[in-house]
């Protein structure tokens, strides 16, 4: 990380900052493909909750757990 120039990390926050203000919640329910959501248990970037509450905002969606993992 330390080797990683201060336009990569300015780029990041832009992308952040955009995927925050995005909000798709009323176009979920339109999803009709089998659709999977995949959690990673120690996750510091996004609570599983917000996983969770994705996934139940899609008719059908399954979840599952990885239990080793982070973002």
């Amino acid at each position: 990380m330390a080797m990683l120039p201060d336009e990569w990390f300015e780029g990041v926050e832009g992308i952040l900052t955009a995927v925050e203000a995005l909000d798709l919640r009323p176009h979920l329910a339109a999803i009709r493909c089998p659709t999977m959501i995949v959690i990673a248990a120690d996750d510091q970037s996004i609570p599983p909750r917000r996983s969770l509450a994705l996934a139940a905002a899609i008719d059908g969606a399954e979840t599952r757990i990885h239990e080793t993992s982070g973002h």
